[in-house]
């Protein structure tokens, strides 16, 4: 996960702002959309987050609540 988004941090300093910055790869846990929710990125990638859950409903339940920035 940190190596994957330290990348993603160390691009988007050298990136102008009118680009959508999505980080791809290596997200799957709270802490990890929490960390990229704090250097502003834009979207992410996911999908071996979900190929390995037992229960893709909640899963992706879950993973939008993570996503959810609070007013």
């Amino acid at each position: 996960m940190y190596l994957l988004n330290l990348k993603t941090e160390k691009i988007k300093n050298k990136i102008v702002q009118q680009v959508i910055i999505v980080s791809e790869s290596g997200v799957s846990t709270e802490k990890d959309i929490e960390y990229l929710k704090q250097m502003r990125v834009n979207a992410v990638l996911v999908g071996e987050h979900f190929m390995k859950s037992e229960n893709l409903v909640e899963s992706i339940k879950q993973f939008l609540d993570w996503c959810n920035y609070e007013n």
